[in-house]
C-alpha cells in the first residue's frame, strides 16, 4: 500500500523470519540467539521491533490504524517540492517493446554510443560560435512549438529508457506519471523494483539508463545538425534536441535534486533514502546527540550530502520565492504580499516543520549546557554589535578603453595605401590610410593654369603702358591721319569730274537744240536728210558720254565717303587709344581682375586642403582595433566613412554594475579590487571615480554605473572584458552587515506603516 522498499543485513532477515507467529520480545530474543548463535540482548529486540513499527512493518492496532489512514498520511506528507500529478501502469508498453530493443543493449550499441557522445562534444567545441547563433534564433513562437514537442518526446523516451532498462535485467515498472520537481514539470518513471536487484551494477545502469540515452541522442542531433541545411525543418528540430537534452542532462545528473544523480549517488554509497537520512544524521550532529552506530564512512557521506543539500535548497528557494514576492509586490503591491505570505506558508509548511524540529533539537541539546551556550551567545553579541567588518560590494565589471575614436575619410577617394593593421600602435598625427581622389587633383591642375594667366594679366595691368608702346600707338595715329588725308584727296578728283560733267551736259543740251533745228529744217525741205543722220548721231554720243561720266562720278562718290568715313573713325579709335595709354589702366579694371584672381586663389586653396585629407591622420595615440583593414585596399569611401577605430588602452576604465539598492553606501574614492577573468591571478587596484547620475535597466533589475580609472601597462587588459569587483564601502558593525538587508527591506516595503516622524 506504500510502496516503500527497505533493505535489511542477513541477520536482521533472520529475526524478521521468526516473525511470521506472535512471540514476545525476551521469546524472540531467546529464539534468534539460538539461530544466530550469540546472545542478543532483549533492549536490542525491543528497538529493532520499534524501528519496524515505525517503518509501518509490524502488524500493531498503531500500523493498522495509519494503514488505513494512509491516503490522508499520503496527502499529507506530499511534499510541494515533489509533488506527483498523474500516472499509468506501462506494463504492456514495455512487454511489446523489450523484444524489440535487444539491440540497445549489445556492445556495438555501446561503441556507437561512445563515438556518438564524443564526435558531439568535439563537433560543439569547435562550432560553438555557430551552435550559439542558431541557439537564439530558437526564441520565438516557432521554437517554443518545437520545444514543447521536443520535450514530450525525449522526456518520454528517457523515462522509458529507465523502465527498458529495469525489465532487461529482470525488474518491473508499475508506474510512469508526471511530477512537479522545484515548481518545474518533469516526467518519472517507477523502477524502484531495480533496489531488489543483487548487484549494485545493475541498480546503477537502470539509474544512469536515462541519461546515457539523452547524451547519445544528443551525440547523433549534434552530427546531424553540422551536416544539415541551417534553414531546413530538420537542422531546427535537432537544434532543439540538443539544447533541452544538453541541459536537461545537467540538471538530471545534479545528486542533490532527487533525479537520476541522487538515485546514482544513492546506488552507489548503498545508502537508500539518502536523503532522508543525510537530514537526520545532520539534525542529530547538531544537536549532538549520541553517535550514530553506522560506520564512519557511511556517516561521513551523509554528513557531506547534507550539508550540500541544505545548501543548494536553501538558496534554491531562497531564489524561487524572492523572485515570485518581487513579481507580486511589484504587481499587486500589498495584496500581491498577503497572497504570497499564504502561498508561502502553504507550500513551505512541511520545509519548516522540517526546520523547526532541526531547531527544537538545537534548543533541547542547549538546555542541557546553558550556562556554556549561554558564554558563547555573549560573546557572539559582543563581537556582533563590537567587532568591526569591512562592507564590500561585489558588482560585475566590463573593460573600456580610456578613449575610442572612430577615423572617418574627411574627403571622397579610392583607398591606394594602407600603413597600419589590427593591433598597430599609433601615434597621434600619423599617416595611416592615403586615398586618391582624381576629379580633385584635375580640377586644381586646370585651376592653378587659369590663376597663373589671371595674375599675369593683373600684373600687366597694374604696370601700365610702356614708352615703346606708346610711340608706337602714336605713329599709328600718324598713320591713320595720312591714311584720311588720302581719303580727302578723292573729292578735289570728284569735283574735277562733276565740271567735266557739266560741260558734257552743256554740249549734249547744245547738240540736242541743233538736233531739233535741223529735224525743223529737213521737215521743211531746207536742210538735208543727212545734216539730221548727224546731228542725231552727235546726240546719242554726247548722251552716252554723259551716262558713263555720270557713273564715274557715282562711284567716286560712294568710294571717297566710304573711305573717309572709316579713316576718321580709325583716327578717332587710335587716338582714344592713345589717350587711355598716356592716362593709364581705369581702377575698376585692376578690382575686376584682381576679384578675379582672388576667387581661383580660395578654390585653390579648399582643393589643396581637400587633397591633404587625403593622407588620413591618427587623432589619438593608441591602437587600431579593426580587424582586417587591409581588406578596404581600393575600396571608394564617401565624406564620413568609417575607416578604422584606434582605442587609447594605455589607460582604461572598468564600467561596474551595482543594482541600486547598495548604491547609497558608494561614494566616490571608495577603493575597488579588481578581478578579470582573463588575468585571475592579477588583483587590481582603484578607486570609484565616478557614478552615473541615471539608472539602467540591467536583465530587469535597476543598476547604476560606477566607473574606476586604471594605469594598463603591459596592455593586460582589453576592451570589452569582464571580471569581478569588490566595491570597499568602510567598517560597519557586524550586526549591521548582517541585519542592513532586512532594515533597507522592511524600510521600502513597510514604510507606510511606520509612524511618522
Amino acid at each position: 500500500m506504500t510502496a516503500r522498499y527497505f533493505r535489511f543485513t542477513e541477520s536482521q532477515a533472520s529475526i524478521l523470519d521468526l516473525l511470521h507467529e506472535p512471540m514476545d520480545a525476551a521469546t524472540l530474543a531467546a529464539r534468534a540467539s539460538e539461530k544466530l548463535g550469540g546472545s542478543i540482548p532483549v533492549s536490542t529486540i525491543e528497538a529493532f521491533l520499534k524501528s519496524l513499527e515505525d517503518k509501518w512493518l509490524l502488524d500493531t492496532p498503531a500500523v493498522q490504524e495509519k494503514l488505513a489512514a494512509i491516503e490522508s498520511h499520503q496527502l499529507h506528507d506530499r511534499n510541494v517540492l515533489y509533488w506527483k500529478v498523474a500516472s499509468i501502469n506501462p506494463e504492456r508498453i514495455f512487454d511489446w517493446l523489450l523484444p524489440r530493443t535487444r539491440w540497445a543493449f549489445t556492445k556495438a550499441f555501446h561503441i556507437f554510443a561512445v563515438f556518438s557522445i564524443l564526435t558531439g562534444f568535439t563537433l560543439s567545441y569547435i562550432h560553438w560560435a555557430e551552435f550559439s547563433g542558431g541557439v537564439l534564433g530558437l526564441f520565438n513562437l516557432h521554437g517554443l512549438f518545437f520545444l514543447w514537442i521536443v520535450t514530450f518526446t525525449v522526456t518520454t523516451m528517457h523515462e522509458f529508457s529507465h523502465g527498458m532498462t529495469c525489465r532487461h535485467f529482470g525488474g518491473k515498472v508499475k508506474e510512469v506519471g508526471f511530477m512537479l520537481i522545484y515548481f518545474q514539470p518533469a516526467f518519472y518513471c517507477d523502477v524502484s523494483d531495480s533496489w531488489m536487484f543483487t548487484s549494485k551494477r545493475h541498480r546503477m545502469w537502470v539509474t544512469f539508463a536515462g541519461g546515457y540515452f539523452q547524451l547519445v541522442l544528443w551525440g547523433v542531433c549534434t552530427m546531424i545538425w553540422r551536416i544539415t541545411d541551417p534553414d531546413s525543418l530538420i537542422n531546427q528540430i535537432v537544434l532543439v534536441v540538443i539544447v533541452y537534452s544538453g541541459l536537461q542532462t545537467l540538471v538530471n545528473f545534479n545528486p542533490l535534486i532527487k533525479l537520476d544523480g541522487y538515485y546514482m549517488l544513492s546506488d552507489y554509497l548503498e545508502i537508500p533514502n539518502l536523503r532522508a537520512k543525510s537530514s537526520d544524521a545532520f539534525w542529530s550532529w547538531v544537536a549532538r546527540k549520541h553517535r550514530s552506530p553506522q560506520p564512519w564512512k557511511e556517516e561521513r557521506a551523509q554528513m557531506v550530502y547534507a550539508v550540500a543539500s541544505l545548501w543548494f535548497s536553501t538558496t534554491l528557494l531562497f531564489y524561487v520565492y524572492s523572485a515570485l514576492y518581487t513579481w507580486a509586490t511589484s504587481r499587486f503591491a500589498f495584496a500581491g504580499l498577503v497572497g504570497f505570505a499564504m502561498f508561502s506558508t502553504f507550500t513551505l509548511k512541511r520545509t519548516a516543520v522540517d526546520s523547526v524540529a532541526g531547531m527544537k533539537a538545537i534548543a533541547t541539546g542547549a538546555a542541557h549546557r546553558k550556562w556554556r551556550n549561554g558564554g558563547i551567545v555573549l560573546v557572539i553579541l559582543i563581537i556582533l554589535f563590537a567587532g568591526h567588518w569591512e562592507l564590500t560590494i561585489p558588482a560585475e565589471f566590463k573593460v573600456l578603453a580610456h578613449s575610442e575614436m572612430a577615423v572617418r575619410a574627411e574627403t571622397e577617394g579610392i583607398i591606394v595605401e594602407i600603413r597600419v593593421r589590427e593591433g598597430s600602435r599609433v601615434s597621434k598625427g600619423d599617416v595611416l590610410v592615403r586615398l586618391r581622389d582624381f576629379g580633385k587633383q584635375q580640377d586644381i591642375s586646370e585651376l592653378t593654369g587659369t590663376l597663373s594667366a589671371k595674375k599675369s594679366e593683373l600684373a600687366l595691368l597694374r604696370a601700365g603702358a610702356r614708352a615703346e608702346d606708346v610711340e608706337r600707338k602714336q605713329t599709328a595715329v600718324e598713320t591713320k591721319r595720312v591714311e584720311l588725308a588720302n581719303a580727302r584727296k578723292n573729292q578735289e578728283q570728284r569735283n574735277q569730274l562733276t565740271q567735266t560733267l557739266e560741260r558734257k551736259k552743256a554740249a549734249l543740251l547744245h547738240e540736242q537744240e541743233n538736233l531739233t533745228r535741223t529735224r525743223e529744217l529737213v521737215a521743211g525741205g531746207v536742210a538735208p536728210r543727212v545734216d539730221l543722220l548727224r546731228e542725231e548721231s552727235a546726240v546719242v554720243v554726247d548722251e552716252k558720254d554723259v551716262a558713263e561720266t555720270e557713273a564715274a562720278l557715282r562711284v567716286l562718290t560712294e568710294t571717297a565717303d566710304r573711305e573717309s568715313d572709316l579713316k576718321t573713325r580709325e583716327l578717332a579709335e587710335a587716338e582714344s587709344e592713345l589717350k587711355l595709354m598716356k592716362a593709364g589702366n581705369r581702377p575698376e579694371q585692376i578690382r575686376q581682375v584682381e576679384a578675379e584672381v582672388e576667387k581661383l586663389t580660395r578654390q585653390v586653396t579648399i582643393l589643396d586642403q581637400e587633397l591633404s585629407k587625403t593622407e588620413v591622420r591618427a587623432p589619438i595615440d593608441g591602437i587600431v582595433t579593426t580587424p582586417f583593414l587591409e581588406k578596404k585596399l581600393d575600396q571608394h569611401l564617401d565624406p564620413g566613412e568609417e575607416i578604422c577605430r584606434i582605442a587609447d588602452v594605455s589607460r582604461v576604465t572598468l564600467e561596474m554594475q551595482v543594482p541600486e539598492k547598495e548604491l547609497s553606501d558608494v561614494r566616490p574614492g571608495n577603493p575597488v579590487r579588481m578581478t578579470a577573468r582573463s588575468q585571475s591571478a592579477i588583483d587590481l587596484h582603484g578607486r570609484v571615480d565616478f557614478i552615473a547620475p541615471v539608472a539602467q535597466t540591467v536583465n530587469g533589475q535597476q543598476m547604476v554605473v560606477v566607473r574606476s580609472e586604471l594605469q594598463n601597462d603591459g596592455l593586460l587588459l582589453k576592451p570589452e572584458m569582464t571580471g569581478v569587483a569588490r566595491i570597499y564601502c568602510g567598517d560597519r558593525r557586524i550586526i549591521d552587515l548582517i541585519t542592513r538587508s532586512m532594515i533597507r527591506w522592511i524600510r521600502t516595503e513597510f514604510w507606510y506603516l511606520l509612524p511618522l516622524r
